[in-house]
């Protein structure tokens, strides 16, 4: 028998989840990926139980017996960290009948759903009929949904100081903002500013979190572009890489204003009636600290003991 205070089951396709998530350092707090048995003999049988609404046979088709295993051996608190698709819920939920509390935790928009959008009420409605508590990071969709909203979270990594090696820097898939971030790396290049812009078009261009944090770390200022195709409203991880590598930010996320870890000397909103001069006058401003308990709040183990484990 397991004696886990809480089990966070995170998606096998979020290096970014996996990445957060390694940070935690709590007694008794494990995470674990999901695991799906890929094969089309189980896809078919898996997908004709749910069909008939055998959701314990379903499971069995679709998810490894170890991992199964584990979560039913669950007798504390378990978290679905946006784990999976939304009808597969159904399943998970019947191999984690020992568990204490169970809740999920959106870390994408709901618009990611878009296959099955129209029925994302229902199934929100489905869950809370069966005391899953449901929260988001995403202000629209805590509105839209009726959903608990909880601040967005990072891990903090301790990494040596290094000397900077350019001025802005950017990461993300393209998500329909390509030619958005070209004209604004064209802009800061024509003020002599040095820029990275790494904007995968396949795999093979990917680079990993740490990576990231790594070449953040070497920047003078973070490029947050927050994508809109998806109606996402919350922030991303870049403003907090920027807030706990103390480095600045350059964003169009106009609700960053509102957060205790704001500052106009290391924060710049823009827009596009931006204009260079302004962007000038933000570089040259100094950094100011902010205070250590603003930041701890976004840190994910104390992100965790706030909202799981108090």
């Amino acid at each position: 028998m397991q004696n886990r205070k809480l089990l966070i089951i995170y998606s096998q396709n979020s290096p970014a989840a996996e990445f957060v998530l390694q940070g935690v350092d709590i007694d008794n707090v494990d995470i674990l990926k999901v695991q799906f048995k890929e094969s089309l003999f189980n896809k078919l049988l898996y997908f004709m139980f749910y069909k008939l609404k055998f959701f314990k046979l379903s499971s069995y088709f679709r998810f490894e017996s170890n991992f199964r295993k584990l979560i039913s051996e669950q007798n504390g608190k378990i978290l679905f960290w946006d784990c999976c698709d939304l009808f597969l819920y159904k399943l998970l939920l019947t191999e984690c009948q020992q568990c204490t509390k169970k809740s999920i935790f959106f870390w994408n928009p709901l618009g990611l759903h878009k296959s099955e959008r129209v029925h994302v009420d229902m199934m929100l409605g489905w869950l809370r009929k069966h005391d899953i508590a449901l929260s988001t990071f995403d202000p629209n969709d805590s509105v839209q949904y009726g959903l608990e909203l909880y601040c967005n979270v990072n891990r903090k990594v301790d990494i040596a100081k290094a000397e900077n090696d350019c001025d802005f820097y950017f990461v993300g898939l393209p998500k329909g903002r390509e030619k958005e971030l070209n004209k604004i790396k064209i802009i800061l290049e024509s003020k002599g500013y040095k820029t990275k812009f790494i904007i995968p078009k396949n795999k093979n261009e990917y680079i990993s979190q740490m990576q990231n944090i790594q070449f953040s770390a070497k920047t003078k200022c973070i490029v947050d572009l927050v994508s809109v195709k998806y109606g996402q409203s919350g922030l991303t991880l870049r403003p907090f890489d920027a807030l706990f590598l103390k480095k600045k930010l350059l964003s169009n996320c106009k609700s960053l204003i509102k957060y205790d870890f704001f500052h106009k000397n290391n924060i710049f909103i823009f827009s596009d009636e931006t204009t260079e001069n302004e962007i000038e006058k933000f570089m040259g401003l100094p950094y100011k600290e902010i205070d250590k308990n603003i930041v701890d709040k976004y840190e994910i183990n104390n992100w965790l003991k706030k909202y799981y484990l108090s």
